[in-house]
């Protein structure tokens, strides 16, 4: 009997890994556990029982506490965990995030660092470290690893110490973020410490293009953490709206609440960039790291081989430069999909000379997603709605 048979090709359109926007790491600094945690191994924790039941960290620690916290705001996220010697420095600490994030073979795609060294750390160095932490961010770009780091601000010191405050803003760095959020209550017995691990957690639950300081979406009022302070114990509710501005202005992740709406909210997403850098923020820095890792993987394929041009004109063969542009568009119309972009074009030069140079050039024009920080709204009476 005469017949037509169809098979479905599986090879064509290709598909591109989904990525898990949520997975992040921790580096912190303690001590060894018998039987449970070893410092310099790396962990990965799916919740905070993991690391009672099986690392064996004492539920009333700082450890826990980020990692309690991590969980809380993202409870289904993926937390790689290192731990390091009480006897490095900050700076010290900061460098060993370049090999943790290889570690995670790149799938943390933000990291916090908490130091918890034996030195206290005087946080007018906190400018150095930011610096450090951005050449480890850049020498990760340079092997494809894309990770934010938000650094946490131990030792700040709030009051006259805002006179001499150093200006995260300048330092062009970013792809670092100092936090310096933390639970009044917590901070009692933890005055220096940041609650790193609530940071982490909430960049790790919002959405790439999601300001962590969303109102509608980010309340981080919850178990443990119920009164909005300063690192150094000072209640957010007590700091004048002046020093409030003059942190915002500087580029600090603090807290914030707001009159008649009930919850603790993040001030805004800075990095330590200035404002008027396209990456001032943690939201937008995550967009585009995760736009290069779509536009990557979908390029790593042709690295090595052959492409076609005209024999007549020398110029790139057209129909294989709109295969290259489909390619390259997948990651980026999932995005869009999704409301993280909200757009994208992608162009190709067919007039280069590939032949000769071997090097092929991509150029592509990504359209954000809009952040409202400040809604100006113009009310008042009038004699009839008419004109």
């Amino acid at each position: 009997m005469g017949n037509i048979n169809i098979i479905k090709n599986k090879v064509g359109m290709g598909k591109l890994s989904v990525m898990d926007d949520s997975v992040s790491a921790l580096l912190t600094q303690g001590e060894a556990i018998a039987a449970g945690l070893q410092l310099g191994e790396v962990y990965a924790l799916g919740a905070a029982q993991d690391a009672l039941e099986n690392l064996k960290i004492a539920a009333d620690s700082r450890l826990f506490r980020h990692i309690a916290q991590f969980f809380r705001m993202a409870p289904n996220a993926t937390l790689y965990l290192k731990v390091m010697p009480v006897s490095l420095t900050y700076a010290e600490l900061v460098e060993e995030a370049q090999l943790f994030a290889k570690q995670t073979e790149g799938k943390a795609k933000q990291m916090g660092i908490a130091y918890d060294g034996t030195e206290a750390f005087d946080f007018k160095h906190i400018a150095e470290v930011v610096t450090l932490a951005q050449q480890v961010a850049d020498a990760l770009a340079t092997e494809y690893i894309y990770c934010h780091i938000t650094l946490s601000g131990n030792g700040f010191v709030y009051g006259a110490g805002l006179k001499n405050l150093p200006k995260l803003n300048s330092l062009n760095a970013s792809s670092v973020s100092v936090s310096i959020a933390v639970d009044a209550n917590w901070a009692k017995a933890n005055p220096s410490h940041a609650d790193l691990g609530l940071t982490l957690g909430a960049i790790a639950k919002s959405s790439v293009q999601q300001s962590i300081a969303h109102v509608g979406g980010m309340n981080l009022y919850g178990a443990g953490f119920t009164s909005a302070a300063l690192v150094g114990g000072a209640l957010i509710n007590e700091v004048s709206l002046g020093d409030l501005s003059v942190l915002d202005q500087n580029g600090y992740v603090c807290l914030k609440t707001y009159a008649g709406k009930a919850g603790i909210y993040f001030n805004d997403a800075f990095t330590c960039t200035e404002v008027t850098d396209d990456f001032a923020q943690i939201y937008t820095n995550r967009t585009m790291n995760k736009a290069m890792r779509y536009v990557r993987e979908a390029l790593l394929p042709r690295v090595n081989g052959n492409l076609k041009v005209d024999a007549i004109t020398g110029e790139l063969n057209s129909m294989e430069l709109t295969q290259i542009k489909e390619e390259v568009g997948k990651g980026l119309q999932m995005m869009q999909k999704a409301g993280e972009v909200s757009g994208f074009a992608v162009d190709i030069d067919p007039e280069q000379d590939v032949l000769t140079t071997g090097i092929l050039d991509v150029a592509i024009s990504v359209i954000p997603v809009g952040v409202t920080k400040t809604i100006n709204v113009t009310i008042g009476y009038k004699t009839k709605l008419g004109k």
